[in-house]
């Protein structure tokens, strides 16, 4: 049934957000065809750009699905919100700051590296610089890590609500 559920707001959130997308595109339409854009795209800045609203919407999808999970573990919203919150604010931050190597491996860098323009990211912090992951990898263990919560939290729902 969590996966039902997750599953389900995934979807709803990748055609919300396709749809964004898609609006914003109409938008600044008229007002790239009335003053121009510079030089003309080529077929390989569109499929480019295609590719980065795909990534785009299948990330809005993971954190809808990491929403779902977060929430079937501290049984509501308000806790899975707080628990992102916490999570992203403090122990992401705490960990670039403190130790730029590992960063590479937690969901913001991932998410970037699953989002960028480059073939690899470069991460910032106090210490210095560090690589990212490429495109690819950033995918790969962002649905790792996508998999392992909705683990925990089937894991969590079925020894926890069984009556």
């Amino acid at each position: 049934m969590l996966a039902a559920r997750a599953a389900s707001c995934a979807a709803v959130t990748a055609c919300f957000s396709l749809a964004a997308l898609a609006l914003l595109f109409v938008a600044l339409l008229p007002a790239a065809l009335a003053r121009g854009n510079g030089a003309v795209p080529t077929s390989g800045w569109y499929l480019s750009l295609a590719g980065l609203a795909l990534r785009g919407v299948l990330l809005a999808a993971a954190a809808a699905a990491v929403g779902v999970s977060c929430a079937a573990i501290g049984r509501s919203t308000a806790a899975a919100l707080a628990t992102m919150a916490v999570y992203l604010l403090a122990v992401e931050n705490a960990m670039t700051g403190v130790w730029l190597g590992l960063s590479r491996w937690l969901i913001v860098t991932d998410s970037l590296s699953w989002l960028a323009v480059s073939p690899q990211t470069r991460i910032s912090g106090p210490s210095g610089r560090a690589a990212g992951h490429t495109i690819v990898t950033g995918g790969l263990l962002l649905l790792a890590a996508v998999l392992a919560l909705h683990a925990l939290a089937t894991w969590m729902l079925t020894h926890r609500d069984v009556t």
